[in-house]
């Protein structure tokens, strides 16, 4: 028999600093490092997709059936053709028409040990209701709606714009079976195509490790990895992994954890091209946090910057930093009046880098330059933030 839980729907600021804090993923569907599908299914037969996120890419792929990314309505007035979101299409559509086929999609399973406490979302464009499902299990190509593997937590109504008014919709799940949740899904029902901004996952385990910067440099044919952590609770070690693709990644080599701020590792068999790396911190419990994947070439290339994701959310400013030059740099982001709405400083030690900036509640949806220079050099971007 099919389980249902009855829960209020609650209401919460996005722009929390705190909350920002406690997601284990916020995942934009903005990058174009994302594989899920572009492809419109309407007017056509019915179709299942597997593709990877961004923010959500470490835990695995996403799940969508009749649904695709796409870029259009989004939450940000002006950011027409930049702003990415899913979109689901309804039975009706499809050929030939089936209108009990609901579209919907599944998260990428949630690593044991997290768990889900809240599923946070913003919805855009034309807004539909939604059926929220969670899972003990691994399996996502079963839809939810007809399998008792599948939980419902919570039907939320169309009455609610997150995107007017500026606050994410989120539904908590039952303490029963938080800790237990290896994946959640969305179901859109039937009225007509819907489209969802963001989605985010607070896990009831606090994350052990969080990330703030990684910086990968290649010198003298070995790579120097460094990284930074805001936060260090309960981790064991930590492992660096390779890969050649930016995909598929193998570990070369181990650092146990000593609660610092910061820590180095050198590859002494680094490979020649293009290489990308990344932190897994290992948590005391087993559970895992992956940092941001980094790039670093073997071959001297220009310097570059690239904002990830863009849009902005969830008050977060990812920069990449590619083949830069190791030293201080100044950060500012002007908005459309050339007004400087913030300033900070990015401490750079060369070659590649992520870079993550807590954005000020100040700093308001909207569209932003951001300019980052160390005197001799200046890289400008222009941004949206939701």
């Amino acid at each position: 028999m099919k389980k249902f839980f009855t829960f209020f729907l609650l209401l919460t600021c996005a722009a929390s600093a705190n909350l920002k804090a406690q997601y284990l993923w916020r995942e934009g569907f903005n990058d174009a490092n994302s594989t899920i599908t572009g492809t419109n299914p309407n007017a056509g037969p019915s179709v299942s997709s597997w593709g990877a996120g961004v923010e959500s890419a470490p835990f695995g792929t996403w799940y969508l059936h009749n649904a695709y990314r796409t870029t259009g309505s989004g939450c940000v007035s002006g950011a027409s053709g930049a702003n990415q979101h899913l979109r689901t299409i309804q039975g009706a559509n499809l050929a030939p028409s089936n209108a009990a086929d609901s579209p919907y999609f599944a998260t990428p399973i949630i690593a044991p040990g997290y768990g889900v406490k809240e599923i946070h979302f913003a919805r855009s464009g034309t807004i539909r209701r939604y059926s929220i499902y969670v899972s003990t299990d691994t399996v996502a190509t079963v839809a939810p709606y007809s399998s008792p593997s599948w939980t419902l937590v919570q039907g939320v109504p169309s009455t609610h714009n997150e995107c007017t008014s500026g606050v994410d919709t989120f539904v908590t799940v039952p303490s029963g079976i938080a800790a237990n949740v290896k994946r959640v899904a969305f179901v859109v029902s039937q009225a007509a195509n819907a489209d969802i901004d963001s989605i985010g996952i607070i896990p009831v385990n606090p994350l052990p490790v969080k990330f703030s910067s990684v910086n990968a440099n290649y010198t003298s044919g070995v790579v120097k990895i460094n990284w930074t952590n805001e936060t260090e609770i309960n981790t064991s070690s930590y492992e660096v992994e390779r890969s050649t693709d930016g995909k598929t990644f193998t570990s070369v080599g181990s650092v146990a954890a000593t609660n610092v701020r910061g820590y180095s590792f050198i590859d002494n068999s680094s490979l020649s091209g293009t290489s990308y790396y990344r932190i897994k911190a290992v948590d005391a419990n087993g559970a895992l946090t992956y940092s941001n994947v980094v790039k670093v070439s073997a071959d001297s290339k220009a310097a570059e910057m690239v904002v990830s994701p863009n849009p902005v959310t969830g008050g977060t400013l990812g920069l990449r930093l590619n083949n830069f030059a190791a030293g201080q740099y100044t950060l500012n982001i002007f908005n459309t009046g050339s007004q400087k709405v913030f300033s900070g400083s990015v401490s750079h030690a060369g070659g590649s880098s992520i870079q993550t900036i807590i954005l000020p509640a100040s700093v308001k949806k909207g569209l932003y330059t951001v300019s980052l220079t160390n005197g001799a050099s200046k890289f400008v971007k222009t941004i949206v933030v939701e």
